[in-house]
């Protein structure tokens, strides 16, 4: 393995709590294209790893809890409507505003799952845990070899600057 001078790379981005969330996120293309731009790997089979190991799956499921969440708060709604026309010790009522209570409550857990950081690894995973617990305590920066074609703009899309580091 050649080891490349300090001088010869370029800082791409900074990886952190804090710009986690100029990146992209929820498509596979936007993976398959950072391994294309940055790596060379054809898209079709980061896409083929992708849809093997599950990713299309759980990023369509996230989309489809989000317009679950988002159906939920309009039943939600339209029962809060329907209490306020029922006479106050009905059945009726009593019914729909347990209805109410426990859609508001799965709504909220759904809610919250949606708008959790992005800063975390599976429970699962003990080497992603690991690796994000590093990552936390040390600053993660990514650079590339400057003899590695990457498009400014292309960085730019990514978040990341076309500068060269000098140490």
């Amino acid at each position: 393995m050649e080891l490349i001078n300090i001088k010869d790379i370029k800082k791409i981005f900074e990886l952190n709590p804090k710009t986690i969330n100029s990146f992209r996120q929820n498509k596979p293309r936007y993976i398959a294209r950072d391994f294309e731009n940055l790596f060379g790997i054809d898209e079709r089979l980061t896409y083929m790893i992708l849809l093997a190991r599950g990713v299309f799956k759980w990023l369509a499921v996230r989309e489809k809890l989000i317009k679950l969440k988002n159906q939920w708060k309009e039943e939600i709604t339209e029962l809060n409507s329907q209490l306020q026309k029922l006479p106050k010790n009905s059945k009726e009522r009593k019914i729909l505003a347990e209805r109410w209570k426990t859609l508001n409550k799965c709504r909220e857990q759904i809610r919250k799952l949606c708008h959790s950081t992005r800063w975390q690894a599976p429970d699962n995973d003990e080497k992603a845990k690991r690796f994000l617990e590093h990552i936390t305590k040390n600053k993660l920066i990514v650079y590339l070899p400057l003899d590695i074609e990457v498009k400014s703009d292309y960085l730019k899309s990514i978040g990341g600057k076309n500068e060269k580091e000098n140490r």
